[in-house]
């Protein structure tokens, strides 16, 4: 049903305000990569991107391009995947978003534990953990707690593995 409204409101094409038909695309990326069509999702975002530019809103540039990077690390497009989420952080914190923030750090620091390299991904985990205390975000912390605990175990700390997964749950 939303997705027919939203629709319904591009189809008014340039009759729009920019920052309106940026945000309408933004929400329209948001609920195709809900529905895993990740091709349409990078394009809308794209699109919703380059309309926050020209309207001056560098907060929904952020946005929209750190969003970008979930579906194109979800193609298997690791390399650019992890470029978008680097540059789309550093947006995010220019712009004071630390709730986005916390949540692109948790993505950027899956990349890097995939890769192995535990020692970085578990500083992205980490400040997601914190900024998901500060914020609220729940499901970034879970995010964070669970794949700490994947850090924990791939270093022989079940112990700690387990504390973690079981904060984790109180939290999900």
């Amino acid at each position: 049903e939303g997705r027919r409204w939203i629709e319904g409101v591009l189809a008014k094409g340039d009759a729009l305000p920019t920052d309106l038909r940026a945000k309408v695309l933004y929400a329209d990326g948001a609920m195709s990569w809900g529905l895993r069509e990740n091709s349409d999702t990078i394009r809308l975002l794209e699109e919703s991107r380059a309309l926050f530019r020209q309207a001056g809103d560098r907060h929904g540039e952020a946005l929209a391009l750190a969003a970008t990077g979930v579906p194109t690390l979800q193609q298997g497009d690791v390399e650019r995947a992890t470029g978008i989420l680097e540059e789309g952080i550093e947006l995010l914190r220019e712009a004071g978003d630390r709730w986005e923030t916390g949540f692109m750090l948790a993505h950027l620091g899956m990349i890097y534990l995939d890769r192995d390299e535990r020692a970085r991904a578990t500083r992205h985990f980490e400040e997601s953990l914190a900024l998901s205390r500060e914020t609220g975000h729940k499901f970034a912390g879970c995010v964070s707690l669970y794949n700490l605990a994947r850090v924990a175990e791939a270093r022989g700390d079940g112990e700690r593995a387990a504390g973690l997964y079981a904060v984790g749950l109180t939290l999900a």
